[in-house]
């Protein structure tokens, strides 16, 4: 492991990208318009491409100072499988006054409201004192709405703490995973080279050719990082099956090569021309793949950028990484394909 300021690679953490080449796909953890969930005193403190594009609703309770210990010890004992026991950055406690205090107590989709509390409370045969906070205008305060992603910059963690809730800033976890990375550049660049030529080149025969074969230029290579060995596949739908997608077609013969013992595309990274569709993404997930590299986004039917962020639904049983090459020095052009097609 590397520190940051000692890491040779050239990377931008803010933007998420690699030596002005390669930019880390990933789900959006801001939005650029007011949420409905959204506190309306967003617009006091927060730029508009600042908010945070999701929310959890918690249960909040008023309760005296000295007993804080009591509610956090049946927090730890009782609520520890709730979400907020997995976000360490949400402080529990904001401070009303020296005798007073506001807890977090934990969300709603643990206990839905304050009756549940009651009734829990009591099958455990627990005795804690508390009050149902109130707002400025005096009414019933119940529930709050904290932002349900960790905050992406300590500015931004500042901001949302006096917006919302009081947050801890604790680094961002996604500069450590794209520092921790390896990335020898040389070979990345060949091999999208080589992916994009052979892209290319399909085109140009389809175009030539007397009689159409309704061929798509899209071509994928799988690297096995451990040997070193290349397998190139490319989209063959029109031959066969309609789902023989170029990165369905690689996976095929990745496993025609696996010995008894192999397991799919472990230690295998993918390039591939065009973004991939949902099909392809998700046969990506169950191949246990470790990166994938692309070039060409497809705004209607990929499923790694601007629709679904496939390769990283917290849900799903594996993941992996994608990097999309954006240097405009060393442009790597592929063939324009029917916005409307799965690739």
């Amino acid at each position: 492991m590397v520190k940051k300021i000692n890491n040779p690679v050239k990377i931008d953490y803010v933007n998420c990208i690699v030596e002005d080449t390669l930019k880390q796909i990933k789900p959006s953890l801001l939005t650029t318009f007011s949420d409905s969930n959204s506190n309306d005193n967003c617009n006091n403190g927060l730029d508009e491409n600042q908010k945070p594009l999701n929310f959890i609703k918690c249960l909040l309770i008023q309760i005296k100072s000295t007993d804080t210990p009591k509610f956090l010890k049946f927090i730890k004992e009782y609520c520890s499988a709730d979400i907020l026991s997995r976000m360490p950055h949400i402080k529990r406690i904001k401070k009303i006054n020296k005798q007073d205090l506001l807890l977090l107590l934990c969300s709603l989709d643990f206990l839905p409201n304050i009756l549940e509390f009651e009734e829990f409370l009591s099958k455990k045969n627990l005795h804690l004192a508390y009050n149902k906070p109130r707002n400025d205008c005096n009414s019933t305060l119940e529930y709050i709405d904290i932002p349900e992603i960790y905050p992406p910059s300590k500015d931004i963690c500042s901001c949302w703490s006096e917006i919302y809730w009081p947050m801890t800033w604790r680094g961002n976890p996604n500069d450590q995973i794209l520092n921790d990375m390896e990335y020898n550049m040389t070979e990345i660049k060949n091999n999208l080279q080589l992916i994009c030529e052979k892209s290319n080149m399909k085109f140009k025969e389809e175009e030539e050719a007397k009689v159409s074969s309704k061929a798509l230029p899209v071509v994928t290579l799988f690297v096995n990082k451990k040997t070193g060995e290349a397998i190139l596949s490319t989209d063959e739908r029109h031959k066969s099956r309609p789902i023989d997608h170029s990165i369905m077609c690689g996976i095929r013969d990745v496993c025609a090569q696996l010995s008894e013992d192999g397991y799919l595309c472990l230690d295998y990274e993918v390039y591939t021309t065009h973004e991939p569709c949902s099909m392809c993404c998700m046969a990506l997930i169950h191949s246990r793949i470790s990166r994938l590299f692309y070039l060409k986004d497809m705004p209607k039917t990929g499923c790694l950028k601007n629709n679904y962020h496939m390769h990283s639904i917290k849900p799903l049983n594996s993941s992996y990484h994608v990097f999309q090459w954006v240097n405009e020095k060393i442009p790597l052009a592929v063939p324009n394909i029917d916005p409307d097609v799965c690739v």
